[in-house]
């Protein structure tokens, strides 16, 4: 209301405040004008006096050459005369030359043997023949300007130019600027007037206004007033301001005046709308005192107006708060059901026409009226439609509830999943019910429902289905083999995966995996399925198998093309693969008993050398069977402590006495008797046992040893655990040697020459280390690889041992003596025992005993047995034979 006020009186005044402005601009424009005139008046009255003074001059050349002319006075008199009136500043210069009448001044010019510039007037003589008389002056005896006082800010500035620009005098720096060109001369002469005004820059570098004339008699000479525009817009601008500032005092009184008055309408005007806002808020008015009549007889009636109405109004305030309550209560009741999922309210017919439909446009992106009727099922999913006619099918057979999920196209053109829920109820008119219900969102809850299902049927890593998804779809190959659609398992097993995973971690493993998963993809249909079992275990179910042909080419592939290189993180990786193949031939068969013989069939082709495939056959199941019982009576052993350790003797050569023992494992399993234990270490080995036994072995042998000492020593072969497990032995011995405290020099460890040549980088640093705590190390086996020389140079053994190929040729093969004697002979020049193994005859003996062979073993010096047994055949048992072994208890 203030504001509205104050703008309508501005905008009374507005016009006022205009005028009063014109008129401050027309007067600062005559205020100019007039200055402008003032400094073109004096211009022309210092032009008239330069005039004035070239007159003078030339009126004394006009006496020089009327004296001369009459013969009165001599050029030299007549020189005399002018230097006494100008004070030696001038000359006179008679030449020959023609000249036209009157006096003539010329423009700047340099003068021999004069220093600066000079002008001249000239004037022809007829007396003394043709010729021109001519007063070179210097300019500041042409002219006289006077000069400038006071500051270059404030002066004025006075020059006289001749016709070409140049100066001719100046009231500022004359001797400094005279003789150089004006810097606007161009700007000047472009005017083209002979009288006017200009801004230009002095070569001072100021801002200066300039009123210039032309000096009549004279060829373009120009006189130029300056005034510094600083100076020159002060002259005019000061009474200016003074009519600006009583103008604006004028308006802020006016202002002020315009304030009052608003105020004195303003006020009883807020005291009508604070009044108004309270009724309408159903509050009492503020008190302000003793009611006044307002002064403004329009503004007393409204406000007895308001007051009589007062009542009324609180009445309607209430009505509406009442009504805001119940509309709010209804919001709430409508967001809560929102909250609960509900996306849109509907009403519908019992024939499933939409009535109303809210929230539609905000689900679908399409305006309500686009649903109604039967509209709505444009936006169902054609799959949903069986679903959609179900409902109404039991709608028309009476049911009262109805609930169903569907798919409805939202506003962003995607499928998401609604949940119908609606009751019947009746209307006014009872015969005609209607249904209404909601729509709720239930998408993400299906697509979580989704992704668990998915999680649950499928491999985290690789996306493959797992063992559970992998049995349905197997389910379903063998019920399609019912109809004659046969199939078939292939089991898959990853060679030397293991290596890659412990030696280059598990990130280079899982990459693999994900590799191996992506090749086999390549290799099979669409209607065949690929699942991972296990770690490096996938299986493959097969369809539309014509017969076996069909499943080993699938097999070769998968084997050639998993086998090409990978290249991982930087790592180039290489693996194989074999393959266990099961057909499915009836619809009888059983899931788990495919899957088990795929698994027979793969166990056979690893058997058979690995990377390659193979077909299950019964002989397999039995062999299996035997297998897993021979597992579970292997593990049992160890709990049951049914391993033991056989000792053979080995015999000083020389002596014939004992020099140690050998000692082996047997397995005393109870249904079968003394199992040796190269029938049972390569399933101990598999099943990854073989740690366990080889150190039990050790602690068994170290603490047999300890109890017997009139035994030098004990040997045991190491080879199977070797390159595989080279630092857990090392371990192993060490424990071995701590726990019975037996001197490091009475154990001796047996390692196979094949051992040491196919991990020799592996295996050396293990026997270096060995052998500087003092453990004796010896190589078996010697002459069955050619290899065997080269390890003579890289490790010095304690002992060499001839293997018993060699040891059976002694005495029948010229060949096998010669190996004898080359080995004794170069193992004597190094330095190392000789042994030999498997001397069952006493001719071998007598040929081993003449080539200085050192110890020797075999059935000839007693079969393997306890150590007790040993003892006493060589009369070395302690008097507490119960004391053996008792120190070292079988392995668990």
């Amino acid at each position: 209301m203030r504001a509205t006020l104050v703008a309508l009186m501005l905008a009374a005044l507005l016009p006022a405040l205009g005028t009063a402005l014109f008129a401050i601009w027309q007067a600062g424009s005559s205020y100019r004008q007039a200055s402008m005139l003032r400094l073109a008046d004096t211009t022309r009255t210092l032009a008239r006096s330069l005039e004035d003074d070239l007159q003078a001059k030339a009126a004394m050349l006009q006496a020089a050459v009327a004296g001369i002319g009459d013969g009165e006075v001599s050029l030299q008199e007549a020189q005399r005369w002018i230097d006494r009136l100008l004070g030696g500043q001038g000359r006179l210069v008679f030449e020959s030359r023609p000249a036209e009448g009157g006096v003539q001044l010329s423009n700047l010019f340099s003068m021999q043997g004069q220093p600066g510039p000079r002008v001249a007037l000239s004037m022809p003589m007829q007396q003394h023949g043709a010729g021109t008389l001519s007063l070179a002056l210097e300019p500041a005896q042409l002219l006289n300007i006077a000069p400038q006082q006071g500051s270059t800010d404030t002066s004025l500035l006075i020059a006289v130019t001749d016709g070409t620009g140049r100066i001719v005098a100046r009231s500022r720096d004359s001797q400094r600027f005279v003789g150089r060109p004006v810097p606007d001369w161009a700007k000047l002469k472009a005017l083209n007037v002979p009288a006017g005004q200009f801004e230009a820059v002095t070569t001072e570098g100021l801002g200066v206004i300039f009123s210039f004339a032309e000096l009549r008699n004279t060829p373009g000479w120009v006189v130029v007033v300056g005034e510094p525009l600083a100076s020159f817009n002060m002259r005019w601008l000061r009474p200016l301001q003074h009519l600006a500032i009583g103008g604006g005092l004028g308006s802020l009184a006016a202002l002020f005046v315009v304030w009052r008055l608003a105020r004195r309408i303003v006020r009883p005007v807020q005291r009508l709308e604070r009044n108004a806002w309270a009724v309408a808020h159903g509050t009492a008015p503020a008190p302000e005192g003793e009611a006044r009549e307002f002064p403004i007889a329009e503004f007393e009636s409204m406000r007895q107006s308001i007051e009589s109405a007062q009542q009324i109004l609180q009445q309607r305030a209430q009505t509406e708060r009442e009504y805001a309550q119940a509309r709010a209560a209804s919001e709430r009741r409508y967001r809560t059901l929102a909250q609960t999922g509900a996306v849109v309210l509907w009403r519908a017919s019992t024939e499933g026409g939409l009535l109303s439909a809210a929230g539609w446009q905000l689900l679908t992106g399409a305006p309500e009226a686009e649903a109604l009727g039967g509209g709505w099922r444009r936006f169902v999913h054609p799959d949903d439609d069986l679903v959609i006619d179900s409902v109404l099918m039991d709608v028309a057979q009476g049911v009262v509830r109805v609930d169903a999920e569907v798919r409805v196209r939202n506003a962003d053109n995607q499928w998401r999943w609604v949940r119908a829920r609606g009751a019947v109820v009746q209307t006014d008119d009872a015969s005609t019910p209607e249904w209404v219900g909601v729509l709720e969102d239930v998408d993400e809850r299906r697509r979580a429902h989704a992704r668990i299902a998915h999680m649950a049927h499928h491999d985290a890593l690789t996306g493959l289905p797992n063992r559970v998804e992998f049995r349905q779809r197997l389910e379903s190959a063998i019920r399609l083999a019912g109809r004659g659609e046969k199939g078939a398992v292939l089991y898959i097993d990853l060679d030397r995966f293991k290596i890659v995973n412990d030696t280059l971690g598990h990130p280079v493993g899982d990459a693999l995996l994900r590799a191996v998963t992506g090749r086999l993809r390549e290799l099979v249909r669409e209607s065949d399925t690929v699942a991972r079992l296990a770690g490096d275990e996938f299986a493959i179910v097969q369809s539309r198998v014509g017969g076996p042909a069909d499943a080993s080419d699938l097999a070769e592939r998968i084997v050639k093309r998993l086998c090409e290189p990978y290249e991982l993180g930087g790592h180039r990786v290489e693996i194989g693969a074999s393959i266990g193949i099961m057909l499915i031939n009836s619809p009888d068969d059983d899931a788990d008993q495919l899957l088990k013989f795929a698994d027979l069939a793969l166990y056979r082709a690893k058997q058979d050398g690995r990377g390659r495939h193979h077909f299950f056959d019964a002989q397999m199941d039995v062999l299996m069977q035997q297998r897993r019982h021979n597992e579970t009576e292997l593990r049992a052993a160890l709990e049951r402590g049914e391993f033991d350790l056989a000792y053979r003797p080995l015999v000083n050569v020389p002596f014939k006495n004992l020099s140690g023992v050998a000692a082996a494992l047997i397995w005393r399993r109870p249904s079968h008797g003394v199992v040796q234990a190269a029938a049972f270490w390569p399933l101990a080995a598999e099943l990854g046992l073989d740690g366990r036994l080889m150190a039990w072995m050790l602690a068994r042998l170290c603490g047999d040893l300890v109890a017997h000492l009139a035994l030098p020593k004990g040997t045991l072969d190491v080879s199977a655990m070797l390159p595989k497990a080279a630092p857990a032995l090392a371990g192993w011995v060490a424990d071995a040697l701590r726990r019975s405290g037996l001197p490091a020099g009475r154990l001796e460890l047996e390692i196979d020459e094949r051992a040491l040549a196919a991990g020799a980088d592996t295996v050396m640093p293990l026997l270096r280390g060995l052998k500087e705590t003092g453990v004796r190390i010896a190589m078996v086996r010697f002459g069955s690889d050619d290899a065997a020389l080269g390890l003579l140079r890289r490790f010095p053994f304690d002992m060499v041992k001839l293997g018993r190929t060699v040891v059976h040729d002694l005495g029948q093969r010229k060949e096998g003596d010669a190996i004898a004697r080359a080995v004794t002979k170069l193992c004597d020049d190094l330095g190392i025992m000789t042994a030999a193994e498997g001397v069952d005859s006493e001719a071998q003996l007598a040929l081993l005993s003449a080539e200085y062979c050192s110890e020797v073993e075999g059935a000839m010096f007693g079969d393997a047995g306890s150590l007790a047994e040993l003892l006493r055949a060589y009369a070395a048992q302690p008097a507490d034979a119960t004391t053996i072994g008792s120190s070292v208890q079988p392995p668990r």
